[in-house]
């Protein structure tokens, strides 16, 4: 939890809110990249992830999500490439919440 929110939270206030206050979300060889038009953050510990995957949100509503949930760690998980992003508590039931991703430029 705290990493995806480090990646995100020092540039959430140069999101653009024309723009959905979008971030585009990325995860390539178990590294996990948060960017926005004007900034980008690498996170340098690994991921578990196979695969790749590119997603736009809105960070605000990241954010909320990410904080809402009572937990340290977190399970993203992606119904489809471009579908919705199940968010769930590692060790909580009942904490699952969903994000729609906004169309990629």
């Amino acid at each position: 939890k705290d990493i995806l929110l480090n990646s995100f939270v020092p540039f959430m206030n140069t999101l653009d809110p024309e723009d959905h206050h979008r971030l585009t979300i990325s995860l390539h060889d178990n590294k996990l990249l948060v960017k926005s038009d004007t900034a980008e953050s690498e996170c340098f510990e690994d991921i578990s992830f196979a695969g790749n995957f590119v997603v736009d949100v809105n960070g605000s509503f990241l954010y909320q999500t990410v904080s809402a949930i009572l937990d340290d760690i977190i399970r993203i998980r992606f119904s489809t490439e471009s579908g919705t992003l199940i968010f769930d508590a590692h060790q909580f039931e009942n904490q699952k919440a969903l994000l729609t991703p906004i169309r990629r430029k």
